[in-house]
């Protein structure tokens, strides 16, 4: 599914050079749920390089200070 940016592209709020940011469908709660997908295929996190896990948390700590902006009521 993920490999195919069209199935994607209308929930598809950010991108970096390494990742998609993507709105889920059926949000639960208010700010809902992001999904951070790698544009390289890999079969699960573990898999993933150390580098690419540096960058993956890099950006959860971004994507998070803006959600926690936006959506005040964030529990942290």
């Amino acid at each position: 599914m993920f490999c195919d940016k069209k199935q994607f592209e209308e929930r598809l709020v950010g991108e970096t050079k390494n990742f998609w940011i993507i709105a889920t469908l059926g949000q639960i709660t208010d700010g809902g749920y992001l999904l951070l997908v790698p544009k390289k295929h890999v079969e699960c996190v573990g898999a993933m390089e150390e580098r690419a896990v540096e960058r993956l948390d890099y950006l959860i700590d971004e994507t998070m200070g803006i959600l926690y902006k936006e959506y005040k009521n964030l529990s942290q």
